[in-house]
């Protein structure tokens, strides 16, 4: 749904990356028995790394299978058999997407704006069918994620100056979502790597989003952070830009909470079973590598430098 949590590729090794390409293919056909075929359109791989995680805080095993599916139906493919973590990375993704709808509706442009509404129904179906598992705890989670969200909504609309609060805001409902339904240290491990974690996705979109943000006045927290001196204009007078300077403030303040969300993570893949360390390395990989490298990507292009090539 927000694509800042990925894999660094060239890091990874080969059984990693099969099994990394499997539990995205499994969360895909578990949306389609969970929440419906449609909801399978929303997958993301954000939503790969929360069932890593709750993988890993669970202990549960992950089983792989192979099989055809309409996106490949000519060769079969690894995927990881619907599971617990699986179904509830599935029932998250509808609780968000519902969560964005009523964004788009509130504050996009009339085209976003119809196009939320003529999807409301299908995803109200997905959030529908996702409450049928009560043991996920979905009627609860949508009720968290709508004040959440209601209170992010308000502080944007008060053109809250501070970075710091909104993506707060966003790391208090990605806390809450990673940690729901679990107890002990677990709940306490995967509230404070959900919520650092949040807060990097709220600083990687406001970042990636700053430039168009400016050209159309929208609300930006970045730029009422650092008013003008956050863009500067390139020598040939029509270019703008992301300040090298900012940049380099917002990639600072980004990888300390990837410190707290890698030291965080550490305490449940240092413990992981034999059976899930290769779910432990894809975690390491993501937090060390995969999520520092797409913010530097984001920044080097704000910044009109040229783009590395891609992971």
């Amino acid at each position: 749904m927000f694509g800042y949590v990925k894999v660094h590729t060239p890091s990874m090794r080969v059984r990693e990356h099969e099994l990394y390409r499997a539990a995205y293919c499994g969360l895909c056909r578990t949306m389609g028995k969970k929440t419906g075929q449609l909801s399978r359109f929303t997958l993301s791989y954000d939503l790969v790394f929360l069932a890593a995680v709750r993988i890993l805080a669970t202990g549960e095993i992950p089983e792989i299978s192979h099989g055809r599916c309409m996106a490949h139906p000519l060769k079969k493919r690894a995927f990881v058999r619907p599971s617990s973590s699986l179904e509830y990375a599935s029932c998250v993704s509808a609780i968000l997407v519902k969560g964005k709808l009523r964004d788009n509706i509130s504050d996009e442009g009339a085209v976003k704006r119809t196009l939320a509404y003529l999807a409301s129904p299908a995803v109200s179906a997905m959030v529908k069918r996702a409450s049928k598992h009560a043991s996920h705890r979905t009627a609860e989670l949508s009720v968290i994620t709508e004040e959440k969200l209601a209170a992010l909504a308000k502080l944007e609309k008060e053109s809250c100056p501070s970075l710091d609060s909104t993506a707060e805001v966003f790391g208090e409902l990605t806390g809450e979502l990673f940690a729901a339904g679990l107890s002990g240290a677990e709940e306490r491990i995967c509230r404070l790597l959900g919520h650092t974690v949040g807060r990097f996705i709220y600083v990687c979109d406001a970042a990636d989003d700053i430039l168009e943000d400016k050209k159309k006045g929208r609300y930006n927290p970045i730029l009422y952070l650092y008013g003008e001196s956050a863009t500067v204009t390139k020598a040939n007078g029509t270019e703008t830009c992301l300040s090298e300077s900012v940049a380099e403030s917002i990639l600072t303040a980004a990888l300390l909470d990837l410190d707290r969300a890698a030291s965080a993570a550490e305490l449940i893949c240092d413990s992981a079973l034999p059976e899930t360390r290769d779910i432990a390395e894809i975690v390491r990989n993501i937090l060390y590598m995969g999520m520092p490298e797409i913010l530097r990507s984001i920044l080097r292009r704000r910044c009109g430098m040229e783009e590395s090539t891609p992971q």
